[in-house]
Protein backbone atom coordinates (compact mmCIF):
# COMPACT_ATOMS: atom_id res chain seq x y z
CA UNK A 1 0.00 0.00 0.00
CA UNK A 2 1.25 3.47 -0.92
CA UNK A 3 2.74 5.42 2.02
CA UNK A 4 0.39 8.41 1.55
CA UNK A 5 -2.64 6.14 1.37
CA UNK A 6 -1.51 4.28 4.47
CA UNK A 7 -1.13 7.60 6.32
CA UNK A 8 -4.66 8.72 5.37
CA UNK A 9 -6.13 5.40 6.47
CA UNK A 10 -4.46 5.64 9.87
CA UNK A 11 -5.43 9.26 10.54
CA UNK A 12 -8.95 9.83 9.23
CA UNK A 13 -12.22 8.35 10.43
CA UNK A 14 -14.18 6.25 7.95
CA UNK A 15 -17.92 6.05 7.28
CA UNK A 16 -19.38 3.07 5.43
CA UNK A 17 -22.13 4.00 2.99
CA UNK A 18 -23.91 1.64 0.60
CA UNK A 19 -23.59 2.16 -3.14
CA UNK A 20 -24.56 4.12 -5.09
CA UNK A 21 -24.71 6.71 -2.29
CA UNK A 22 -21.01 6.35 -1.46
CA UNK A 23 -20.04 7.35 -5.02
CA UNK A 24 -22.68 10.07 -5.13
CA UNK A 25 -21.35 11.65 -1.91
CA UNK A 26 -17.73 11.87 -3.08
CA UNK A 27 -18.82 13.20 -6.50
CA UNK A 28 -20.90 16.00 -4.95
CA UNK A 29 -24.18 14.58 -6.30
CA UNK A 30 -25.55 13.80 -2.84
CA UNK A 31 -25.30 16.82 -0.54
CA UNK A 32 -26.86 15.28 2.58
CA UNK A 33 -26.33 12.01 4.41
CA UNK A 34 -29.13 10.72 6.62
CA UNK A 35 -28.47 8.70 9.77
CA UNK A 36 -30.27 7.70 12.95
CA UNK A 37 -27.30 8.83 15.03
CA UNK A 38 -25.78 12.25 15.45
CA UNK A 39 -22.43 13.11 13.88
CA UNK A 40 -20.10 13.65 16.86
CA UNK A 41 -19.23 17.35 17.13
CA UNK A 42 -15.49 16.49 17.05
CA UNK A 43 -15.96 15.36 13.43
CA UNK A 44 -18.16 18.19 12.15
CA UNK A 45 -16.03 20.16 9.71
CA UNK A 46 -13.38 17.42 9.51
CA UNK A 47 -12.61 15.16 6.55
CA UNK A 48 -14.11 11.68 6.75
CA UNK A 49 -13.20 8.88 4.35
CA UNK A 50 -16.15 7.29 2.55
CA UNK A 51 -16.15 3.52 2.33
CA UNK A 52 -18.47 1.81 -0.15
CA UNK A 53 -20.07 -1.17 1.56
CA UNK A 54 -19.90 -4.73 0.23
CA UNK A 55 -23.41 -4.65 -1.24
CA UNK A 56 -25.65 -2.01 -2.84
CA UNK A 57 -28.66 -0.36 -1.25
CA UNK A 58 -31.74 -2.34 -2.17
CA UNK A 59 -34.13 0.57 -2.66
CA UNK A 60 -34.04 4.22 -3.59
CA UNK A 61 -34.43 6.53 -0.60
CA UNK A 62 -34.53 10.35 -0.86
CA UNK A 63 -32.84 10.47 -4.25
CA UNK A 64 -33.39 11.19 -7.94
CA UNK A 65 -34.03 7.72 -9.48
CA UNK A 66 -32.08 8.55 -12.66
CA UNK A 67 -28.98 9.61 -10.71
CA UNK A 68 -29.35 6.58 -8.46
CA UNK A 69 -29.43 4.21 -11.44
CA UNK A 70 -26.55 5.99 -13.20
CA UNK A 71 -24.25 5.74 -10.17
CA UNK A 72 -25.35 2.19 -9.35
CA UNK A 73 -24.50 1.06 -12.89
CA UNK A 74 -21.05 2.69 -12.61
CA UNK A 75 -20.45 1.08 -9.20
CA UNK A 76 -21.37 -2.33 -10.61
CA UNK A 77 -19.29 -1.84 -13.78
CA UNK A 78 -16.19 -0.73 -11.83
CA UNK A 79 -16.76 -3.06 -8.85
CA UNK A 80 -16.79 -0.14 -6.41
CA UNK A 81 -17.65 -2.23 -3.36
CA UNK A 82 -15.61 -2.86 -0.19
CA UNK A 83 -13.53 0.15 -1.17
CA UNK A 84 -12.73 3.63 0.11
CA UNK A 85 -13.83 5.86 -2.77
CA UNK A 86 -13.06 9.35 -1.47
CA UNK A 87 -13.70 11.74 1.38
CA UNK A 88 -16.24 14.35 2.45
CA UNK A 89 -16.41 17.10 5.02
CA UNK A 90 -19.75 17.42 6.81
CA UNK A 91 -20.41 21.00 7.93
CA UNK A 92 -23.59 20.49 9.95
CA UNK A 93 -25.60 17.79 11.62
CA UNK A 94 -29.21 18.79 12.18
CA UNK A 95 -32.39 17.03 13.26
CA UNK A 96 -34.26 15.71 10.23
CA UNK A 97 -37.94 16.57 10.36
CA UNK A 98 -38.99 15.35 6.90
CA UNK A 99 -37.96 11.70 6.55
CA UNK A 100 -37.40 8.35 8.16
CA UNK A 101 -33.97 9.22 9.60
CA UNK A 102 -33.32 11.26 12.75
CA UNK A 103 -30.37 13.33 11.51
CA UNK A 104 -29.34 15.10 8.34
CA UNK A 105 -25.60 15.62 7.79
CA UNK A 106 -24.79 18.43 5.34
CA UNK A 107 -21.86 17.93 2.97
CA UNK A 108 -19.61 21.00 2.69
CA UNK A 109 -16.82 19.56 0.50
CA UNK A 110 -16.12 16.32 -1.29
CA UNK A 111 -13.23 14.59 -2.98
CA UNK A 112 -13.32 11.49 -5.17
CA UNK A 113 -10.22 9.30 -5.38
CA UNK A 114 -8.96 8.62 -8.91
CA UNK A 115 -8.29 5.05 -7.80
CA UNK A 116 -10.32 3.62 -4.91
CA UNK A 117 -8.63 1.79 -2.07
CA UNK A 118 -10.00 -1.70 -2.63
CA UNK A 119 -10.37 -4.76 -0.46
CA UNK A 120 -11.48 -2.99 2.73
CA UNK A 121 -14.07 -4.38 5.15
CA UNK A 122 -16.39 -1.78 6.58
CA UNK A 123 -17.91 -1.31 9.98
CA UNK A 124 -20.81 0.43 11.72
CA UNK A 125 -20.81 4.09 12.87
CA UNK A 126 -17.54 6.01 12.36
CA UNK A 127 -14.53 3.72 12.45
CA UNK A 128 -10.78 3.79 12.00
CA UNK A 129 -8.89 1.48 9.67
CA UNK A 130 -6.82 -1.34 11.20
CA UNK A 131 -5.08 -3.61 8.70
CA UNK A 132 -5.65 -6.78 10.74
CA UNK A 133 -9.39 -6.11 11.01
CA UNK A 134 -10.33 -4.29 7.79
CA UNK A 135 -8.05 -5.60 5.01
CA UNK A 136 -9.75 -8.33 3.01
CA UNK A 137 -7.25 -11.13 2.58
CA UNK A 138 -7.28 -13.16 -0.64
Amino acid sequence: MDEKVSFLLKCLPVLTVKQPYASMLVAGEKRNEYRNWILPSDYQGEWILIHAGASPLEKIILCDPDKYNEYLAAANENNLYSAIVGAVRFSLCLPNTTGPFKYEWHVAEWFQFEEPIRGIKGSQQLWFYHEERNLIKN
